[in-house]
């Protein structure tokens, strides 16, 4: 791209996009490029894996480009700068506000450049010459920290020959890592999820340019797929795109949705589906579950636990979730407030709170991903029903309430509005004549509220035909607002009030307007009153089951059920379980010992527990053969009630723990900081302690009892 503009003197493109398209005809992305185009371009820039020490985990990495190239006296305020913003005035090229290619010496043995730079790109008296410099580290004992360096001679230049002495390197830069610290990036077939190959996919998600990825390194240590070549990537972007719903891969998709944040800008965000998890490992890289990408380039991600954390109640769906969030909405003098200079993840502030907020919040509401986690729940709980008794219920709630207190249902997040049941295909049409909606909502400052709309057209009317307008009918402030797109007749239409918003009632009017295919435009509109509000009243009490019949108390409800680990959530025998948030009505839906919560929409807080615990299985099976039926529910109680409360009990402690922390995050000064939660693995390592301990107590607790080897499992 560079090169490009150098010889067409244009500089004043915006993005790295733009210029593709200005300079390569990557009109809308390279999904439109035929094969022949896009290996062309590929052929641009190589990256190349070669032997090594080690070359598995370590390879040495090259890359290699044909572009500009560069003259000795460029390279130490370019290509061996570090943090000297040579590029803050050149919006087309990418790493605007990063920290530099640099940063990969610290992971190699040494980085050596060679770099030539095009011959009608000389200036008057530069040479043609070929720049070489060796990259290591060093270190002085007056010096505070660790360094790098490279010789140059008494010019202060790197050493460089004429380019008549070889000839054969053409112009552009050549850069290698020499035993790069790869780890399984270099040892994974290329199918793997840890694999370079799926990592350059998933990172690189929508790229600018294709590019060549290539394996030299000899056998065994060459990881491509026997007779392939040099791979064309083109991002995982192009290749999602091709799937289709209902292909064996995809459950569902959306197509782009508008997400507003105040004071940071707006960005979008679109998902994908997988039939299971096993589809989504074959396309994205381990670790990258939701993608937060600038310029096609993953700036930061959340993994699987991330995903559990942020949207609570996503916790099945999340298992084969793929989102991409891009953030080129987001302006590029905000946008290094969000993500850090080495494009890993947010900055610690509150532009990069307010990013995972609001995704979080579009990801709650998403009434499609609501229904497909209500059904994974429902096939959850027919496949692993335990009957759960009133009297273990009541015991269950008495012992939760000892230990931490009462545990109130969740209120689904929101003004409470339900999203609409969808619509058959049959009663969609290609041209909508009916668009209604709520008549209002309340929209908290600070915070987010959510209309659903009804508009009976074919999924992706909206935003590939029509679009949404809101305006004012009092001529009153428009709070900022997003929409997603038009899905089996449900279009959610999401409302932000900024922090400084005033109170008071805002008259608006939605309005959906296309153009019609045979001329003319087409307008539906809907009125909406939102209620903007500093806070929202009390709630009195929550209606909650008691077993039985549907009762009020302080106290909430708390459920418990068992699933088989390995096929519903993708647990191992070393998981116990964890407490989730569902829905009351789903609850009630497969399992019949919560029936008397089938009108209950509130998610209610959910111990679910591990049968194929390692340790529960095998005391399980230990007493399996010596007691009846009425014996072994009779110890599974007992085994739900002693692990169930200490699930409930580290869960809860630990949100608390996390919500002190990111408030003291969100300050950005202050106090010391305080104590982190423990992630999930180690929140289920101390979960499978106390559960051993559980099991351990088990066979005295029989021996108490004395009814183990009992022929009719009196208890």
């Amino acid at each position: 791209i560079e090169l490009e503009a150098e010889r067409r003197t244009q500089f004043q493109l915006a993005s790295p996009a733009e210029a593709a398209r200005a300079f390569f005809g990557v009109i809308d992305g390279m999904a439109e490029l035929s094969t022949g185009d896009r290996q062309k371009l590929a052929e641009k820039v190589q990256l190349t894996l070669h032997d090594s020490d080690k070359p598995g985990p370590r390879p040495t990495i090259g890359c290699r480009d044909y572009g500009c190239g560069l003259t000795p006296r460029q390279v130490p305020n370019t290509i061996l700068s570090l943090e000297e913003s040579n590029k803050l005035r050149k919006a087309y090229t990418h790493g605007v506000f990063g920290k530099g290619g640099s940063t990969a010496c610290a992971f190699s043995d040494a980085t050596i450049v060679v770099t030539r730079r095009q011959p009608d790109l000389l200036e008057p008296g530069d040479e043609d010459r070929i720049t070489v410099a060796v990259v290591r580290e060093a270190d002085a004992p007056d010096v505070g920290l660790p360094f790098f360096r490279y010789i140059v001679g008494a010019d202060n230049l790197p050493y460089s020959v004429p380019a008549s002495a070889h000839p054969e390197f053409q112009p552009g830069t050549l850069v290698l890592h020499l035993n790069y610290q790869a780890g399984r990036m270099g040892t994974e077939t290329w199918q793997q999820e840890e694999s370079i190959y799926t990592y350059g996919e998933t990172i690189l998600f929508d790229p600018t340019l294709p590019y060549q990825l290539l394996d030299s390194r000899s056998a065994p240590h060459n990881r491509r797929p026997e007779g392939r070549g040099a791979s064309v990537l083109a991002g995982l972007s192009q290749r999602l795109d091709q799937l289709q719903v209902g292909d064996g891969t995809l459950l569902g998709a959306s197509r782009w949705q508008t997400i507003p944040i105040p004071e940071v800008g707006d960005v979008r965000m679109r998902w994908w589906l997988f039939t299971d998890i096993d589809k989504r490992r074959r396309r994205a890289a381990k670790g990258y579950i939701v993608l937060f990408t600038t310029n096609g380039q993953v700036h930061h991600g959340w993994d699987q636990a991330k995903l559990a954390q942020m949207v609570e109640s996503r916790r099945r769906v999340g298992q084969r979730l793929l989102v991409e969030v891009d953030c080129d909405g987001i302006d590029l003098k905000k946008r290094y407030k969000v993500f850090d200079s080495f494009r890993v993840q947010v900055r610690r502030g509150s532009e990069g709170r307010s990013l995972e907020e609001a995704v979080s919040y579009a990801l709650e509401h998403d009434p499609d991903l609501d229904a497909f986690e209500s059904e994974f729940v429902r096939e959850s709980l027919k496949a692993g029903a335990q009957k759960i008794s009133a009297a273990f219920r009541k015991r269950l709630s008495h012992a939760i309430w000892a230990k931490i207190g009462g545990v109130a249902p969740t209120a689904t997040k929101g003004t409470g509005q339900k999203p609409p049941k969808p619509k058959a295909a049959t009663d969609l049409y290609p041209e909508p004549t009916t668009m209604t909606g709520p008549e209002q909502i309340t929209l908290l400052i600070g915070q987010r509220a959510t209309a659903y709309m009804e508009i009976n057209a074919v999924d992706g009317f909206v935003p590939d035909a029509g679009t949404i307008l809101v305006s004012s009918l009092d001529k009153g402030l428009v709070p900022t607002y997003g929409t997603s797109d038009l899905r089996r007749g449900r279009m959610q239409l999401t409302f932000a009030a900024p922090a400084d918003m005033a109170e008071g009632v805002r008259e608006l009017e939605i309005a959906l307007e296309w153009l019609r295919p045979r001329g003319g435009m087409g307008r539906i509109t809907w009125p909406l009153r939102v209620c903007v509000v500093e806070k929202l009243p009390e709630p009195g009490p929550r209606p909650v089951s008691t077993g039985g019949t549907l009762a009020t108390s302080e106290n909430g409800e708390i459920a418990l059920i068992w699933v088989k680990g390995g096929g519903d959530m993708n647990w191992g025998d070393d998981v116990v379980g964890e407490l989730q948030e569902i829905r009351g009505s789903d609850l009630a839906t497969q399992n019949e010992s919560y029936g008397d919560l089938k009108n209950v929409e509130d998610l209610i807080p959910t111990i679910v527990l591990n049968d194929d615990f390692g340790d529960w299985a095998a005391y399980k099976r230990s007493v399996a053969r010596r007691i009846s039926d009425t014996g072994l529910e009779s110890r599974r109680e007992r085994y739900a009630l002693g692990v169930g409360v200490g699930v409930a009990n580290l869960a809860m402690r630990e949100r608390e723990v996390r919500k002190k922390h990111e408030a003291w995050q969100a300050r950005q000064n202050g106090n010391q900081e305080p104590s982190r939660s423990l992630d999930s693995v180690q929140q289920q390592r101390a979960l499978g302690e106390g559960a051993r301990g559980v099991v351990a107590l088990m066979p005295d607790f029989d021996a108490l009892l004395g009814d183990l080897g009992d022929s009719d499992g009196t208890d």
